[in-house]
């Protein structure tokens, strides 16, 4: 039965209409709707990809990207993201696709919580890279401020961060430091936001993007921990990649 994504992610772009039609023809998308603006933009768009929805539009000088949650009780939640200090953007409030409300974190990142979203299969394919300049302070505000969990946290030797999995539902962020500590050869070191999608077959989703120009930034390749994928830019140079590996949760 579907029912809306626990995780809806959000990407703006500055020539929206081209970057839509480059993740169709790139990365296989699927359009479902645009809501044209003024001027050739696009005030909001929503994709599919296999079982998952996307939200794209015009960049806007307080928007650049977002991660929207699904929730039963966005006024609770609310109520418990502004004690912990959460910077509120928009308070509950009702809209015809439900009841949210918006909020920054620590860093800047913008949050969704509500009831809104596209009906599609339960489950997420599509998780969250994001990044923090101390990467630990940024899980202790998801888990504190937004009631996210602990689900894989990995470290090095020295306590630095290698891999952290932090969920609600069927929705996982990927939190990531920005301080470049990961190496001046890894792209997802000094990321700000970016994304990592579950694919059955990379061999073929990265030829396509290939075909389609795509700059590839981590070959195709086999990893230490059972996976196979890549990592790739899109036209605006926003980090992506594409993988055998789910992350825990993620499918009922």
């Amino acid at each position: 039965m579907s029912q809306t994504p626990d995780l809806f992610l959000v990407q703006r772009y500055d020539n929206a209409m081209a970057a839509i039609e480059w993740l169709e023809r790139a990365f296989g998308f699927e359009r479902e709707f645009v809501v044209p603006g003024d001027d050739d933009t696009v005030t909001f768009a929503g994709l599919s990809f296999q079982d998952d929805v996307f939200g794209s539009g015009t960049k806007r000088p307080d928007v650049d990207h977002a991660i929207c949650f699904r929730i039963e009780d966005p006024d609770a939640h609310y109520e418990r993201a502004k004690a912990a200090g959460a910077e509120i953007v928009e308070p509950p409030h009702d809209e015809e696709h439900g009841r949210f409300y918006v909020c920054r974190d620590i860093d800047g990142h913008m949050w969704s919580f509500g009831s809104h979203g596209i009906p599609k299969e339960p489950g997420c394919d599509i998780s969250a890279v994001v990044g923090y300049r101390d990467v630990w302070a940024g899980i202790r505000f998801m888990v504190e401020a937004f009631g996210l969990e602990e689900r894989e946290v990995y470290k090095d030797n020295a306590g630095n961060l290698v891999h952290a999995e932090i969920g609600l539902g069927h929705g996982v962020v990927m939190p990531t430091t920005t301080d470049g500590s990961k190496g001046d050869d890894n792209p997802w070191g000094r990321t700000n936001f970016g994304f990592s999608v579950t694919v059955d077959d990379p061999d073929a989703h990265h030829a396509r993007a290939v075909a389609a120009g795509a700059e590839i930034v981590r070959p195709l390749e086999d990893t230490d921990y059972g996976a196979r994928g890549y990592s790739v830019r899109d036209l605006e140079g926003h980090l992506w990649h594409f993988g055998t590996y789910r992350p825990a949760g993620t499918r009922p």
